[in-house]
C-alpha cells in the first residue's frame, strides 16, 4: 500500500498561471534538448489545449503537478504528467500512474502516452509497465495494457 497521499482536483481557470509555470519548469529543458523551441504564447496554448482534461495533482493541500488525461471507450490517453522539479523523485508520479493503471485494469482500458526521446521519464514509464510501440522524429508512443 502506498504511503504517498495525493488527490486529483479538476483544474480551474485560476490554475492556468501555475500550469504555465509548471510547464516552463518541467518541459523547456527537454523540448530544447530535442531541438524544439516554443514561444511563451505557444506554451500558453499547450496549457489551454484539452484544458477540460486537466487535473491538478495535490499533496497536503499543495499543488505539486498536473495530470492531463483523455478518456475514450477503450483508452486513457495521458497527454501530460508534470511534477514540480522539487517534488520529483518522491513517488508522486508513480502514485498517479499506479492509480491510472488500477483504473485502466478495472475498466479494461489501455493507457497510452507520448514521451520526448530526450526525456529521462521514458525509463520511468518502462518501469511502470509501458512499452514503446511507435516513434517519430521527437517522441516515442508508449502503451500500457494488462497482459
Amino acid at each position: 500500500m502506498s504511503t504517498i497521499k495525493i488527490k486529483l482536483v479538476k483544474a480551474q481557470h485560476k490554475d492556468k498561471g501555475f500550469l504555465f509555470e509548471l510547464r516552463i519548469k518541467t518541459m523547456v529543458e527537454h523540448l530544447e534538448n530535442a531541438g524544439i523551441y516554443l514561444s511563451e504564447d505557444e506554451h500558453k496554448s499547450r496549457v489551454d489545449k484539452e484544458f477540460d482534461a486537466s487535473y491538478i495533482i495535490m499533496q497536503s493541500d499543495q499543488r505539486v503537478g498536473l495530470l492531463k488525461c483523455l478518456e475514450s471507450k477503450n483508452t486513457f490517453e495521458i497527454i501530460q504528467i508534470q511534477i514540480l522539479p522539487e517534488c520529483q523523485g518522491k513517488g508522486i508520479g508513480k502514485e498517479v500512474l499506479s492509480q491510472l493503471i488500477t483504473k485502466a485494469k478495472t475498466l479494461n482500458k489501455t493507457l497510452t502516452l507520448k514521451v520526448l526521446k530526450k526525456n529521462p521519464a521514458k525509463e520511468f514509464y518502462e518501469r511502470m509497465g509501458f512499452r514503446v510501440i511507435a516513434q517519430d522524429r521527437y517522441e516515442y508512443d508508449m502503451i500500457w495494457k494488462e497482459a
